[in-house]
Protein backbone atom coordinates (compact mmCIF):
# COMPACT_ATOMS: atom_id res chain seq x y z
CA UNK A 1 0.00 0.00 0.00
CA UNK A 2 1.35 3.57 -1.12
CA UNK A 3 2.04 6.01 1.62
CA UNK A 4 0.41 9.38 1.47
CA UNK A 5 2.38 11.91 -0.38
CA UNK A 6 4.55 13.92 3.10
CA UNK A 7 3.86 17.25 1.25
CA UNK A 8 0.39 16.81 -1.03
CA UNK A 9 -0.76 18.87 -3.23
CA UNK A 10 -3.76 21.69 -3.00
CA UNK A 11 -6.53 21.03 -4.78
CA UNK A 12 -8.47 24.15 -6.64
CA UNK A 13 -11.77 24.56 -6.66
CA UNK A 14 -13.89 27.14 -8.50
CA UNK A 15 -17.57 27.93 -7.25
CA UNK A 16 -20.26 28.51 -9.97
CA UNK A 17 -20.11 33.05 -10.69
CA UNK A 18 -16.52 33.35 -9.35
CA UNK A 19 -13.63 33.77 -11.36
CA UNK A 20 -11.84 37.25 -13.07
CA UNK A 21 -14.02 38.73 -15.88
CA UNK A 22 -13.56 40.49 -18.74
CA UNK A 23 -16.02 42.01 -21.30
CA UNK A 24 -14.60 41.52 -25.01
CA UNK A 25 -16.74 43.54 -27.10
CA UNK A 26 -20.36 42.08 -26.58
CA UNK A 27 -19.03 38.71 -24.91
CA UNK A 28 -17.66 38.02 -21.30
CA UNK A 29 -14.60 35.92 -20.32
CA UNK A 30 -14.20 34.63 -17.40
CA UNK A 31 -11.19 32.98 -16.26
CA UNK A 32 -11.73 29.80 -14.37
CA UNK A 33 -8.10 28.38 -13.79
CA UNK A 34 -5.15 30.17 -14.70
CA UNK A 35 -1.88 28.54 -15.34
CA UNK A 36 -0.03 30.05 -12.23
CA UNK A 37 -2.15 27.64 -10.07
CA UNK A 38 -1.42 24.40 -11.49
CA UNK A 39 2.36 24.92 -12.82
CA UNK A 40 1.48 25.61 -16.17
CA UNK A 41 -0.62 22.99 -17.35
CA UNK A 42 -3.41 24.17 -18.59
CA UNK A 43 -5.69 27.72 -18.18
CA UNK A 44 -9.53 27.28 -18.59
CA UNK A 45 -12.33 30.08 -19.40
CA UNK A 46 -15.68 30.11 -20.06
CA UNK A 47 -16.70 32.12 -22.58
CA UNK A 48 -20.22 33.87 -23.04
CA UNK A 49 -20.17 34.26 -26.82
CA UNK A 50 -22.58 37.27 -27.68
CA UNK A 51 -24.98 35.90 -30.50
CA UNK A 52 -24.21 36.71 -34.31
CA UNK A 53 -20.01 36.75 -33.06
CA UNK A 54 -17.74 36.27 -35.78
CA UNK A 55 -14.25 35.56 -34.19
CA UNK A 56 -11.16 36.81 -35.88
CA UNK A 57 -12.32 37.43 -39.83
CA UNK A 58 -9.31 35.81 -41.16
CA UNK A 59 -7.67 32.04 -40.55
CA UNK A 60 -5.90 32.24 -37.55
CA UNK A 61 -4.17 29.41 -35.19
CA UNK A 62 -2.23 28.74 -31.99
CA UNK A 63 1.07 27.87 -32.00
CA UNK A 64 2.25 26.97 -28.78
CA UNK A 65 -1.14 25.41 -27.41
CA UNK A 66 -4.02 22.98 -28.37
CA UNK A 67 -7.44 24.37 -27.59
CA UNK A 68 -10.20 22.10 -26.44
CA UNK A 69 -13.38 23.73 -26.29
CA UNK A 70 -16.46 22.08 -24.75
CA UNK A 71 -20.20 23.99 -25.94
CA UNK A 72 -22.08 24.46 -23.06
CA UNK A 73 -24.81 25.60 -24.22
CA UNK A 74 -25.76 27.04 -27.69
CA UNK A 75 -24.30 26.53 -30.79
CA UNK A 76 -20.46 27.47 -32.69
CA UNK A 77 -19.97 27.01 -36.33
CA UNK A 78 -16.03 26.26 -36.97
CA UNK A 79 -14.70 26.06 -39.94
CA UNK A 80 -11.36 24.40 -41.17
CA UNK A 81 -9.46 24.44 -44.06
CA UNK A 82 -11.09 21.20 -45.27
CA UNK A 83 -14.75 21.91 -43.85
CA UNK A 84 -17.46 24.05 -41.41
CA UNK A 85 -19.32 22.09 -39.17
CA UNK A 86 -21.84 23.09 -36.41
CA UNK A 87 -21.20 22.22 -33.40
CA UNK A 88 -24.23 22.24 -30.24
CA UNK A 89 -24.32 22.01 -27.09
CA UNK A 90 -22.88 18.83 -25.66
CA UNK A 91 -20.28 18.67 -28.52
CA UNK A 92 -16.03 19.43 -28.08
CA UNK A 93 -13.61 20.79 -29.98
CA UNK A 94 -10.10 20.13 -30.30
CA UNK A 95 -7.97 22.73 -32.31
CA UNK A 96 -4.38 21.22 -32.19
CA UNK A 97 -1.19 23.84 -32.25
CA UNK A 98 -0.97 25.07 -35.99
CA UNK A 99 -4.25 24.04 -37.31
CA UNK A 100 -5.91 26.49 -39.26
CA UNK A 101 -9.31 27.70 -37.89
CA UNK A 102 -11.84 29.85 -37.38
CA UNK A 103 -15.47 30.26 -35.43
CA UNK A 104 -18.50 32.10 -35.02
CA UNK A 105 -21.66 31.93 -33.13
CA UNK A 106 -23.88 31.72 -35.86
CA UNK A 107 -27.47 31.98 -33.63
CA UNK A 108 -29.37 34.53 -32.12
CA UNK A 109 -28.87 33.22 -28.72
CA UNK A 110 -25.75 33.27 -26.88
CA UNK A 111 -23.79 30.58 -27.13
CA UNK A 112 -21.15 29.20 -23.42
CA UNK A 113 -17.83 27.28 -24.02
CA UNK A 114 -15.69 26.18 -21.34
CA UNK A 115 -12.16 26.72 -23.24
CA UNK A 116 -9.18 24.92 -21.98
CA UNK A 117 -6.04 26.10 -23.30
CA UNK A 118 -2.41 23.32 -22.85
CA UNK A 119 -0.04 24.29 -22.15
CA UNK A 120 -1.43 27.04 -19.91
CA UNK A 121 -0.66 30.71 -20.76
CA UNK A 122 -3.25 31.74 -23.55
CA UNK A 123 -5.87 32.63 -21.06
CA UNK A 124 -4.16 35.67 -20.04
CA UNK A 125 -4.25 37.20 -23.66
CA UNK A 126 -8.08 37.83 -22.59
CA UNK A 127 -6.77 40.19 -20.01
CA UNK A 128 -4.26 42.17 -22.59
CA UNK A 129 -7.03 42.87 -24.83
CA UNK A 130 -9.67 43.38 -22.12
CA UNK A 131 -7.09 46.36 -20.98
CA UNK A 132 -6.36 47.68 -24.79
CA UNK A 133 -10.19 47.72 -25.37
CA UNK A 134 -10.57 49.78 -21.95
CA UNK A 135 -7.76 52.06 -23.18
CA UNK A 136 -9.79 53.11 -26.24
CA UNK A 137 -13.21 52.96 -25.53
CA UNK A 138 -15.49 53.59 -28.33
CA UNK A 139 -13.22 52.22 -30.64
CA UNK A 140 -14.71 48.57 -32.37
CA UNK A 141 -11.65 45.79 -32.21
CA UNK A 142 -11.22 45.93 -35.74
CA UNK A 143 -9.49 49.10 -35.53
CA UNK A 144 -7.07 48.39 -33.30
CA UNK A 145 -4.81 46.64 -35.34
CA UNK A 146 -1.59 48.53 -33.99
CA UNK A 147 -2.48 47.72 -30.73
CA UNK A 148 -3.70 44.23 -30.60
CA UNK A 149 -0.98 42.81 -33.43
CA UNK A 150 1.70 42.86 -30.90
CA UNK A 151 -0.50 40.23 -28.51
CA UNK A 152 -0.82 38.16 -31.38
CA UNK A 153 2.83 37.98 -31.78
CA UNK A 154 3.56 37.66 -28.10
CA UNK A 155 0.68 34.70 -27.58
CA UNK A 156 1.35 32.59 -30.59
CA UNK A 157 -1.15 33.45 -32.73
CA UNK A 158 -0.69 32.82 -36.43
CA UNK A 159 -2.70 34.48 -38.99
CA UNK A 160 -3.43 34.23 -42.62
CA UNK A 161 -5.64 35.28 -45.56
CA UNK A 162 -7.72 33.35 -48.02
CA UNK A 163 -11.19 32.66 -45.89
Amino acid sequence: MAMLPSNPSQPIVIMPGEGESHEIGPSKITHKVDGAANGGHFGMIEYTVAPRFVAPTLWHWHTKECWTAYVVAGQLRVAFLDRQIEVPTGGTIVVPPDCPFAWSNPSDAPAKLLSIYAPAGFENYFREISTVLRQNPGVAAKDLGPQLTPLWDQYGIGAGSGR
